[in-house]
């Protein structure tokens, strides 16, 4: 069964989609899963509930809203949240589960980190859950916590290049091919680059972590190629008919999205010397690999902040 199909079964109930929040990527998710409701003909409302959010006042919004019934369908946007380093997916859906004990939920393609013990505290066990996984990994891990698991492509993967809903995403603004970008990660699945990556073969490398989301979009759509281990860095520049190239981060999540969506759309998967030991799992890990490779960021201009204005300098022009 994939997304489509269960739209489809329940399209004559109404959705609440709740978006957790996150960086400007996971909003590309959020547009993919509507764009898929508006093909399917799905009746939704979206709100919003990140982990600044009390149960209390998102409770409140969507009732001040709607008349809700046992018969609405609560469907949680799928995310790369459920693990301990950022903590709040695991705890939002067992959040849900107490706000709304009766209805069905529907979780979207997500990644799960393999932590079986922590994960346990959080995620409520019952047959009113339909999980689904975004690659191969997740999916047979998941099927411990619940019975109606599922595997199909983020539903970022549902927009297009010409699409209305792309479009409005990347705010009307032209694709364009002005330069190469290296786009890192600096949070808790940071990996070392791979030795293969040169930064002075790109004319930017940064983490566009606090771009204003007009600027983040242009970083993507005025590159000619996207080097990251940004997941949705990838997607979007994939969808916007980049040159892609992807390598790991600090847990299964890019190589397995990678395998069971992106390397069929073209993008190429550059290898790392560390292979399989970088197996990352939680907060703790992250700081063993820190402290075990300490030159971990020297591949970043040591001046960010200089970096930041060279790089919007670029964007204006």
């Amino acid at each position: 069964m994939k997304v489509r199909d269960t739209f489809e079964k329940y399209k004559c109930r109404r959705f609440i989609f709740v978006e957790p929040g996150g960086n400007h990527g996971d909003y590309l998710i959020y547009a993919g899963a509507k764009k898929l409701a508006n093909e399917v003909g799905v009746e939704y409302r979206s709100f919003f509930f990140s982990d600044q959010t009390s149960p209390e006042s998102f409770l409140h919004k969507v009732t001040s809203e709607l008349d809700l019934s046992q018969s609405d369908i609560i469907y949680l946007h799928g995310s790369g949240g459920f693990n301990s380093m950022y903590k709040w997916s695991p705890k939002l859906l067992k959040t849900l589960r107490v706000l709304f004990p009766e209805n069905l939920i529907i979780v979207g393609p997500s990644s799960v980190t393999l932590e079986p013990k922590y994960l346990k505290q959080f995620l409520p066990k019952d047959q009113k859950i339909i999980f689904f996984a975004r690659e191969l990994i997740t999916y047979k891990f998941v099927k411990r916590f619940y019975s109606n698991v599922y595997v199909d492509h983020d539903t970022a993967f549902h927009l297009t290049k010409d699409c209305v809903e792309f479009k409005s995403f990347c705010m009307g603004l032209p694709i364009k091919n002005n330069y190469k970008v290296l786009i890192l990660r600096q949070d808790q699945e940071a990996v070392p680059l791979p030795k293969v990556i040169k930064g002075e073969n790109f004319d930017i490398v940064c983490d566009p972590y606090n771009y204003k989301r007009e600027e983040w979009l242009k970083l993507h759509l005025w590159a000619s190629k996207v080097t990251t281990n940004h997941i949705h860095s990838a997607i979007l520049s994939v969808i916007a008919g980049k040159e892609v190239e992807l390598f790991a981060n600090s847990y299964h999540k890019n190589q397995a999205i990678w395998e069971f969506s992106l390397r069929k759309m073209g993008v190429k998967w550059i290898p790392h010397e560390l292979k399989g030991r970088i197996q990352i799992n939680s907060t703790n890990c992250v700081r063993k690999i820190y402290a075990h490779y300490p030159k971990i960021r020297t591949y970043l201009p040591p001046d960010l902040k200089l970096l930041n204005a060279k790089v919007r300098s670029k964007l204006i022009k």
